[in-house]
């Protein structure tokens, strides 16, 4: 059983360093193409998409790992399309009044179009998940990094313009969407839902999944924060240089760790009344993960300004400073959203409501002091230092709820990056 999750994690991880190879490679070109404020605008309908479409499908995407190895597995898939058309008809009411009231720009009327892509991209992701489709998760990967990247230099020596960023956003995700549906059309055999049915369905989920969803958005909102301070308090040059640290580091991140939690999830699913076996493989694989993120996180925290000068210029300078001060909490984030999947595996969506509550309102309070100081850096470094403690403590409750030993846990994962950095830091003042 180790040797087939390895492998399966061996797979992601290769795929996913391909893909995060080509978001370096083009940042030293694109950063000097487009501006701060361009991406700072981009980031803003990249923001909006991204909260919108995690709520999309209301989680019932998420049954089908309930419904996994059952007759009903497909039926769910098509339950939660039906979620995901029906809410992209009702944001594109609300854009389309919005316009008319000149309350938004026209290129933001695709927000309607990019979320309903973004929710069928990841409802097929899940069902790909079900079914170990691992290398077509893994070519998913990698065609989005390219395509985005490559897209972004050739408008880019169009025109400088947010317009074309939001376009080559939107047509990546065309191109995944239609690969997904070719790959994944044989496993959708013919199916009729009943209203009846439909109905019937989403009464019996609704309670539970209400919480969950509630739960993924108040997460998704403190994490987005930032941004939408940035662009009240201070300009979207600002905006622009934190998006571009967490589009080169924070985003392919939370990328890789999620595409490594399809593992977990999938093998917590088949064991989940199993405590003692769900133990082990949470050990098992915290290990893993620790493997794979400790050092590169270590050498941004020690080395991140310099790195993100030398790649995208003296312009960008703050960017580097940002990833600087995020960085543990990163590292934290990559090795927790695996997790996380256990407070959906064993109906827990109360608990995760309440962990997320407390880091909106404890992420805002910080921002908040940051604003009030008028100190941008300040925020940014309260904002971290809260989101390093709400997910340690969320860390803890997972790992003392399934028994297995949490300061056997907080000491490969604490104790590594603090030593490694340690390290690296004597290192960098030897250099110096």
């Amino acid at each position: 059983m180790k040797k087939d999750i390895l492998k399966k994690i061996g797979l992601l991880v290769s795929s996913n360093g391909i893909s995060l190879i080509f978001p370096v490679l083009f940042a030293p070109i694109l950063s000097r193409i487009y501006s701060a404020e361009e991406f700072g605008i981009y980031a803003m309908f990249t923001t909006v998409v991204g909260l919108a479409a995690l709520i999309s499908s209301f989680r019932y995407d998420f049954l089908l790992y309930r419904y996994v190895l059952n007759k009903y597995i497909i039926k769910s898939y098509y339950v939660a399309l039906i979620i995901v058309f029906c809410f992209f008809i009702i944001i594109s009411i609300i854009s389309i009044i919005l316009f008319f009231t000149n309350t938004i720009m026209i290129w933001y009327l695709l927000i309607p179009v990019s979320v309903f892509l973004s929710g069928f991209i990841q409802l097929n992701l899940t069902l790909a998940n079900v079914f170990e489709k691992y290398k077509l998760i893994s070519f998913i990967s990698v065609l989005r990094s390219i395509s985005i990247n490559i897209l972004m230099l050739l408008f880019g020596l169009i025109s400088s313009n947010f317009k074309f960023l939001i376009i080559c956003f939107i047509l990546t995700q065309l191109l995944q969407a239609l690969f997904l549906l070719i790959s994944l059309n044989k496993l959708k055999k013919s199916i009729n839902i009943s209203y009846t049915e439909f109905v019937f369905f989403i009464k019996k989920h609704f309670n539970e999944l209400k919480h969950s969803v509630l739960s993924t958005l108040t997460n998704s909102l403190s994490i987005q924060l930032p941004i939408l301070y940035m662009k009240n308090y201070f300009s979207y040059n600002d905006v622009g240089n934190y998006f571009q640290s967490d589009r080169l580091v924070t985003i392919p991140v939370k990328i890789v760790s999620r595409s490594l939690s399809t593992v977990y999830i999938k093998e917590v699913s088949k064991i989940k009344d199993d405590k003692n076996k769900v133990s082990i493989l949470t050990l098992d694989f915290i290990k893993k993960m620790v493997l794979v993120g400790v050092i590169p996180f270590s050498v941004l925290f020690v080395f991140g300004k310099e790195l993100f000068l030398f790649l995208l210029g003296p312009d960008w300078s703050s960017a580097g400073i940002f990833i600087v001060i995020l960085s543990p909490y990163v590292y934290i984030n990559f090795l927790v959203i695996p997790l996380i999947n256990l407070f959906e595996i064993y109906s827990l969506q109360k608990k995760l409501l309440g962990f997320n509550t407390s880091l909106l309102v404890f992420r805002a309070l910080a921002l908040a002091f940051g604003a009030y100081y008028d100190s941008l850096i300040l925020g940014i470094i309260i904002f971290s230092a809260a989101s390093i403690l709400n997910y340690v403590l969320m860390l803890s409750y997972l790992i003392h709820y399934v028994k297995a030993n949490l300061f056997k846990v907080l000491l490969i994962i604490l104790g590594s990056f603090i030593s490694l950095s340690v390290i690296i830091y004597l290192i960098k003042i030897l250099l110096v």
